[in-house]
């Protein structure tokens, strides 16, 4: 798997894009939750499913310089970018999102992982003889 790293510079700040870890999917996961996002997901269809809640996955995202990203306030930096950023830093930012995930990849790798565990669970099931 290859790292993939972006820079941007926003209002004399700092920010870095990467490909997402582990937090930053949960992150992610649990921001999604109730949303209904599109099977073609690209950068304009992301904005629609994430309405009101796109300053918040863009602070899950991008990281500021220096700032570790277990250690990051998510609220804090959703404030700050949803008035700092222009309509145009927030398209640039989610295009790149998906150059630095391959989400095609890890949701067929997610799929194939849910399945074998419920294969293994259900041939693991004891039968109840009564």
């Amino acid at each position: 798997m290859s790292i993939i790293k972006k820079e941007y510079t926003f209002d004399g700040k700092i920010w870095l894009q990467q490909t997402l870890k582990i937090g930053q999917y949960r992150q992610i996961i649990s921001l999604l939750e109730g949303i209904e996002v599109p099977d073609n997901l690209d950068a304009g269809s992301l904005l629609l499913a994430l309405k009101d809640k796109i300053h918040l996955a863009l602070a899950i995202i991008l990281n500021p310089e220096g700032i570790s990203l277990k250690d990051k306030n998510i609220d804090e930096l959703a404030l700050e970018l949803e008035f700092t950023l222009y309509p145009e830093d927030l398209f640039m930012v989610l295009n790149d999102f998906f150059d630095c995930n391959d989400l095609t990849s890890l949701l067929k790798n997610l799929n194939q992982t849910i399945e074998n565990i419920t294969k293994k669970a259900t041939q693991e099931e004891p039968s109840l003889n009564i």
